[in-house]
């Protein structure tokens, strides 16, 4: 495959400077800005929250800082104060202002994780220890979540390629895919092939287990964002302005024009498809070929995270700071409008739900932006209650 290298690749800083001077005009507010990385880890499903050159756990029931333990379970202290000691992971080695990735956790005790600084690195999930402080050296940023399987660890590289490399011992490479571009989001895997769109306006599919190409095409436009599976097509969007369906054979079944780039990934369920835009505008569009269910300007600053979707909601959060539910059968703005955040909401929203480990009076939505006193929000899924804030 010939590779083409741009005289001057595109950093994630300068590409969301361009998304700027698109949408807003404004930039200086943009510079140095990450966006957190929210998972659940351990038997009791934390929170995990990756931002910034930080790492912390949250409990999910009222947003406190998940304390550490020592091996007999007892809770750790500061010796000069005597205070719980909060299980929290910073990294201080140059070029690792920002994490964008969620870590992964490999078994019961370690997470694995992608430093912005290029390197992997081992961390303790019970004592937030690193375990391989100098870390495994990999040749670029990434900013698109890891996956596994039983093999291998994938890795989407933010300027060039997607490589797989030994779960077992990541310092092995088995296998490099070259692209034209980087690739800004998880790869998608589904019976041994990896599905992943690039910056180079590609859909590619791969064979997991070799790299080797099975097709790619053209969606005329940059794709920042995972395609979603739904029985038996892909559905994504693309900075081309456009949704697509496309089959795993890799044919474009349908696409439909949207009013602005599309960069979270879509949600498709019960024969609805559900997406957002950068214009602030969310789709609700038959799976069948993409036809009109309903759509509704929902916010006045663009939507950049991927629609969360409920059984009685849509739930989507903009660059403008609101959080707003839509009733899922017809658009309408529920719960008397939006909550106002006041700072851009940039990652993926999350729904926690109970269970016997950690049980809840009922589901929460989990919403972070890049504002520290407004870190992370919890709400109550079906009535938008503001439950807790954790803050830095």
């Amino acid at each position: 495959m010939t590779r083409f290298v741009p005289s001057r690749r595109l950093s994630l800083l300068a590409a969301l400077l361009i998304l700027v001077l698109v949408t807003t005009g404004c930039v200086g507010s943009r510079l140095g800005v990450s966006w957190a990385s929210v998972s659940l880890v351990g038997e009791n499903q934390n929170i995990l929250l990756a931002f910034n050159n930080f790492i912390v756990q949250i409990d999910p029931r009222d947003g406190s800082a998940v304390q550490l333990r020592d091996e007999n379970g007892n809770i750790r202290v500061v010796p000069e104060t005597g205070e719980p000691r909060a299980w929290n992971y910073q990294e201080t080695s140059a070029g690792a202002q920002h994490f964008y990735t969620a870590p992964l956790q490999l078994n019961e005790g370690k997470l694995l994780f992608a430093d912005y600084a290029r390197k992997l690195v081992e961390v303790d999930l019970v004592a937030a220890r690193v375990d391989n402080p100098a870390g495994i050296p990999i040749p670029d940023h990434v900013v698109a979540d890891p996956i596994v399987d039983d093999q291998h660890l994938y890795l989407a590289y933010l300027n060039k390629d997607v490589q797989a490399r030994d779960i077992d011992d990541p310092s092995v490479v088995i296998w490099t895919f070259e692209t034209e571009n980087g690739v800004w989001s998880e790869p998608l895997l589904h019976e041994g092939v990896l599905y992943f769109g690039a910056m180079d306006h590609y859909l590619y599919a791969v064979e997991a287990a070799t790299g080797q190409l099975r097709w790619k095409v053209d969606l005329q436009g940059a794709v920042a964002a995972t395609p979603a599976l739904y029985e038996g097509n892909l559905y994504i969007g693309s900075f081309a302005r456009k949704l697509f369906i496309v089959s795993l054979e890799g044919e474009i079944v349908s696409e439909r024009a949207v009013d602005d780039w599309v960069w979270g990934a879509p949600v498709a369920l019960d024969g609805v498809v559900y997406a957002a835009d950068m214009g602030g505008n969310v789709y609700a569009l038959s799976t069948d070929d993409l036809s009109e269910v309903w759509r509704v300007r929902a916010a006045n600053g663009g939507i950049r995270p991927s629609p969360l979707v409920t059984e009685q909601h849509v739930i989507i959060g903009a660059r403008s700071g609101e959080v707003v539910w839509l009733e899922r059968a017809s658009g309408v703005i529920a719960l008397e409008g939006a909550r106002q955040l006041g700072a851009e909401i940039l990652s993926d929203l999350m729904l926690v739900e109970s269970n016997e480990a950690r049980p809840l009076a009922e589901p929460l939505v989990i919403v972070s932006t890049v504002a520290n006193d407004n870190l992370l929000v919890a709400f109550s899924a079906t009535q938008g209650v503001r439950q807790w804030v954790y803050k830095r």
